[in-house]
């Protein structure tokens, strides 16, 4: 992700004041070094610095990009330098651990944890017929869902 850019309030206010004092004189000197001159040299001063700075973030950036590459290359030959050595060598050898690979023998087998199993909601209601004169049935359906049948 290419970083961000960097903009000044502080310039673009400098920039719009400067206009407005070069419509009040253009050779606007108020005493003590504050004139309209050193004013406009600060102004460019900041200007050049900022893009310098948004320069130097775009080549980080680029570089940045080549970095990633490179490693991606790298990781890739380590891997197949690796598996070489495990062709070669077996992958239970000596030679294999040395180059960094784990012995078959040496690993070390991870047992994940499951997680708890869903608790499943049941209707806890109590079943109660609506009649009681030996017309009326209940019937389960097996997924926890109760009818009643009245004849």
């Amino acid at each position: 992700m290419a970083r961000q850019k960097r903009t000044s309030s502080a310039l673009t206010k400098a920039e719009q004041r400067e206009a407005g004092m070069r419509s009040i004189d253009e050779t606007l000197d108020l005493g003590n070094g504050l004139n309209l001159q050193n004013y406009s040299q600060k102004i460019q001063n900041l200007r050049s610095h900022l893009s310098l700075y948004n320069t130097s973030l775009a080549q980080v950036d680029d570089l940045t990009r080549k970095i990633k590459a490179i490693e991606a290359e790298l990781n890739k030959t380590s891997e197949q330098m690796l598996l070489s050595i495990g062709g070669r060598y077996g992958k239970d050898s000596s030679e294999y651990g040395k180059a960094g690979g784990s012995p078959r023998g040496e690993r070390r087998r991870r047992i994940a944890a499951t997680p708890p199993a869903p608790v499943e909601e049941k209707n806890l209601e109590p079943i109660i017929p609506s009649s009681t004169n030996g017309k009326t049935s209940i019937e389960t359906n097996g997924n926890g869902k109760v009818s009643v049948l009245q004849s």
